[in-house]
Parts: C-alpha cells; structure tokens; sequence
C-alpha cells in the first residue's frame, strides 16, 4: 500500500512539472501548484522513510554542506521579508539528502523507462494541443521570428521534448518490433517539429552541451568521431528545413530580424552583475523576486528590469559569495552523479537520460533561471539522484559477490 501511495505521488508530481506557469494560471492552480507540489515532494519523503528508515551520513555530506550553506545564507541577512516561496531549492536540497532512502524504497520501479514513457505522453499532448488549438493562440512574437508557444513555456517546453527525443533515438537501437518502432519514430518526429517550431537557442545550447558531456564521459575512443560524422546529416537537415519549411530557428541563432540579440537581457546582467559586486554578503534570498514583483524598474535607456537569466549570478546577487559558492556546489554535485550514471549504467537509457538531464541544467542555469522554475528543476534531481544511489549501492554488492564466487571456486587444499 505504501509503495503503491509513493509510486503515485511520484507520477503526480511529474504531471505537475509539465504545467507552465501561464497554464497553471489558466486552470486556476496559478499559486497552489507550488503548494500541492511542495505536498507531495514531502509525501514521498515521508513514505520513502516509512518504507526504509535507515538514516546514515554516508552519501548525503554534499547535501548536508549545501544545507547548511542555504541556513548560513539566511541567517545573514534576518532583516529580509521571509516567504516561504523564495526558499523553493529545499526540495531538490531535500531530495539529494534522501537519494539513498528513495533509492531503496523505489527499488522495484524502473525510473529511466517511468520517466520516458511521462514524456512521452507530454510530447503526444503538445502535439494534440498543437493541432486543436487556434495558430493565433499559439504564434508568439514578429512575424519574421514568430515561435509556437504550445505550452505558454517554449524554453520548458523544447527541453523536454529534446531529453524525450534523445532517450527516444537510443531506444530504437534495441527496439525491433516494427509497431513499436513506428510508434518510436512517430513521436520522436513529433518532438523534433515542435522543437524547430519553439525555435529556442537554449534547446541549442543544450545540445551541444550533450554532445561535449557524452564525448567526455564515454569510455570509447571513437565517440568524438561519431558526433563529427552524425553533425554532417544534421547540418544537412537543418538546413534543408530552413530553406523550405522554415527559418525561424536560423535567424534567431544570428540574431536576424532581432533588435536586440539578447532580447534585452544583456542591460539587465550589467545591473544584476553591478549590484553583486557592490553588496558581497549579498541582498538576501528572495531579492530578486520581490524586486521584480510589484513594479520592474526601468534601467538607462527606458528598458525594464529582467531577471538575471543566470543562476550564478541570481545566487551571486541574493546570498553573495556564499549564495555563488552555493549554487556551483550543486551544479557540481549534480554533473557528477550524471557522469557517474553515464560511466557505470548498462543500460543505455539510463546514461543517455542522465547526460540529457545534466545538460539541460547546464544550459538553462547559465541561459535562464532554472531553479527558480523548482517543479523540473527538482524531479531532474530525483532522477539524478535516484540512478546514481542505486549504481552506487550496488557496486559494493557486486564486488563482495564476485569475492564470494571466487572463493567459493577456490581448489581445496589436498
């Protein structure tokens, strides 16, 4: 019964990371989605517990240090309003520091294949959302770089169904049923339009990063001839959808019809990066949001105050050197377990998901504010944090029965 009360709470909470902040507002769950969300990330806590209460320090001092950084960061600056929604990065806190706990308790649960076939039913939603609904709905921004906003979140959006499309690409490596290829190759097509249809230079940004992990952490002395010998075909595509479907991604990546290549954002990095260096304790967690919040200030020139697109330097802003530290540390932490599951894993889903994961929290960390959107941010740590704890827990038990049949094969002394 418990399991089976995790195992919901779990596909809840995944549903939750698919709503963008524009739909949630739209079917009324605008500020009780972080409420019900925090609700069930501690339900699956709690039930995890329930189900394997052992409690030790070993596996969890990242997450404990990272803990302790967050409660130093607070404690600096007691005169700051507190609100309970600026402290969102417990959850992904609090989900590395029970990894081994869901680990165990999830022992039964194939997490990679769960979190495919998810989205999978993203990708086949958007793409029915995209065929029912009005293109006047959906276009977004001029005419000579105008997106399709499926979701209300393109950046969101076109990550997820990048990570669907690469996890789907090595699946039909072993995948020889002629229906389930079909089905395979229909979505991850899917995926691929609505992609170019988003046209996000992050999503770009992610793949590269994808390719430069996989090169770095893959045993095989080849791979970096692979990706050069699979960029030609892919170059040849894109380019053959630019001049005959459309150009969109392509005048964005240059900045073509753009007045401003950042989209205004480089004015507002200057401000942030100026106020960072000016206060090295920083202003307090929360600081930008409530900046922000009420009235955006218009910086020289009449343009509006953003947000800092770039987590390092958000963290740098509100918790100072300690708050930059803080949030390399996690970066960190997590790159680390991905590898680890790339290097380790037997099971190309797993390595191909956690390398995905990893650069899409690369990319948007550095290109937009990723943990402040916690719902992805947090059940991409649980995945990360899941697969690593499992290879990590069972290497030892591989190696001690290795050990045993060894020994157990010994000749006996005459």
């Amino acid at each position: 019964m418990i399991r089976a009360l995790l195992a919901a709470a779990l596909a809840a909470a995944f549903a939750l990371t698919f709503l963008s902040s524009a739909l949630a507002e739209s079917l009324g769950l605008g500020t009780p989605r972080i409420y019900l969300f925090t609700g069930l990330v501690v339900a699956m806590l709690l039930l995890a517990c329930a189900l394997e209460p052992r409690f030790s320090a070993r596996g969890r001092e990242m997450a404990m240090f990272l803990l302790a950084l967050l409660l130093l960061q607070a404690t600096l600056h007691p005169e700051a309003p507190f609100d309970p929604l600026d402290y969102k990065i417990l959850l992904p806190l609090l989900l590395l520091l029970f990894a081994p706990n869901l680990a165990r308790a999830l022992a039964a649960l194939d997490v990679a294949a769960l979190l495919h076939a998810i989205l999978a039913l993203y990708v086949l939603a958007s793409a029915a959302a995209l065929a029912l609904l009005e293109p006047s709905v959906l276009v977004r921004g001029p005419e000579a770089i105008a997106r399709w906003d499926i979701t209300g979140s393109m950046v969101v959006h076109s990550s997820l169904c990048l990570t669907y499309l690469l996890a789907t690409l090595v699946r039909l490596r072993s995948c020889r049923h002629p229906l389930a290829r079909a089905l395979l190759l229909a979505t991850a097509a899917l995926a691929l339009a609505m992609i170019f249809l988003a046209a996000s230079r992050t999503t770009v940004a992610t793949l590269l990063l994808f390719a430069l992990l996989d090169v770095r952490v893959a045993a095989e002395p080849g791979r970096l001839r692979r990706w050069l010998a699979a960029a030609l075909p892919a170059s040849l595509a894109f380019a053959a959808y630019t001049l005959f479907v459309s150009d969109v991604l392509w005048r964005r990546l240059l900045g073509l019809g753009m007045e401003d290549y950042s989209s205004g954002r480089a004015h507002s990095v200057l401000y942030w990066l100026a106020l960072a260096a000016g206060h090295p304790l920083g202003l307090g967690i929360g600081h930008v949001r409530r900046l922000l919040h009420e009235e955006r200030p218009a910086l020289d020139g009449g343009m509006l105050l953003e947000w800092p697109h770039n987590e390092p330097l958000r963290f740098w802003v509100e918790g100072g050197w300690i708050g930059l530290v803080f949030l390399l540390l996690l970066l960190l932490a997590l790159m680390r377990r991905a590898a680890f599951v790339a290097r380790r894993s037997e099971r190309p889903l797993e390595r191909t998901l956690a390398l995905a994961l990893a650069a899409d929290i690369l990319a948007q960390s550095l290109l937009q504010n990723y943990f402040n959107n916690v719902y992805q941010a947090t059940m991409a740590v649980f995945v990360l944090a899941v697969l690593a704890e499992r290879l990590r827990t069972r290497a030892p038990a591989a190696r001690a029965s290795a050990v045993e049949d060894q020994e157990h094969n010994l000749p006996r002394a005459a």
